[in-house]
């Protein structure tokens, strides 16, 4: 009877992960493994608050891609942000409407990202004042986007500059209570002229326009607020307006 060869089995190592870009030296946390090239591409995924040390900010997600590892490190780099659903749904209260673009962005640093960013008026608005907040959100995340890298603005959207940036902007056509970013990411494979797109410095300009009176139909409520007509379901308690870059179409990042 033939001897039987000792069956060799791989040590599982621990390899701990380090963040690059803004988040530079960051630890991620460790993963096991039998080898350190099979963590190439590996995805993790981190809360923000722990990683910047900010309960605050504790809803947001950070997801990580592995580019890198040896024996001694895995280097990661930053593909995504996204907001826990039960945060969004805190700033939308009855009554409400939410409107929710959805379109892509190129950074300048040569990268194609989805962006849905969710925004609330103070109060219900008509659909001439919806589309014109639609559009002016998507000329100016494409301007921003387009003057900064894709971890530059990872990281204003962390620290809540874009946020208060953008609210200052839409204020001038109407004003927005709130603002969330239910997601950013990386689209891989694709590049900047993929979406018709050219990279150059930019900085969005509202197109001002006067808000259109009131219709005959379209009567005010007591305390001053924007009532629809009754028939309009646009206007249903805490409807939601979700646009994808097609309905309005593609936004260059120059802005007249």
């Amino acid at each position: 009877m033939a001897d039987k060869k000792p069956v060799k089995v791989k040590k599982t190592i621990w390899i701990p992960v380090i963040a690059t870009g803004h988040f530079q030296d960051a630890f991620l946390g460790e993963i096991p493994t039998t080898e350190a090239g099979l963590l190439v591409g590996r995805k993790i995924s981190v809360n923000v608050g722990s990683l910047v040390n900010d309960m605050k900010k504790q809803n947001y997600t950070l997801k990580f891609s592995i580019k890198e590892a040896t024996e001694q490190e895995a280097k990661a780099s930053a593909f995504g942000f996204y907001t826990a659903p039960a945060s969004t749904r805190r700033i939308i209260r009855r009554g409400r409407k939410r409107i929710n673009p959805s379109f892509s962005v190129a950074t300048k640093d040569g990268k194609v990202a989805r962006v849905k960013p969710i925004l609330v008026p103070l109060n219900r608005t008509i659909s001439s004042v919806t589309t014109a907040v639609l559009k002016q959100t998507q000329t100016f995340l494409t301007a921003f986007f387009a003057s900064n890298s894709f971890d530059d603005s990872l990281m204003a959207i962390v620290d809540g500059k874009i946020i208060r940036d953008l609210k200052d902007y839409l204020k001038k056509i109407y004003p927005i209570k709130s603002v969330e970013f239910s997601m950013v990411h990386l689209e891989e494979g694709r590049k900047p002229e993929d979406i018709g797109i050219v990279i150059q410095e930019s900085k969005a300009e509202p197109e001002i326009k006067e808000q259109p009176e009131a219709k005959e139909n379209e009567a005010e409520s007591p305390d001053g607020q924007e009532s629809a007509p009754a028939e309009d379901p646009e206007y249903e308690a805490g409807s939601d307006v979700v646009v994808e870059e097609e309905s309005i179409g593609s936004q260059s990042p120059n802005s007249e």
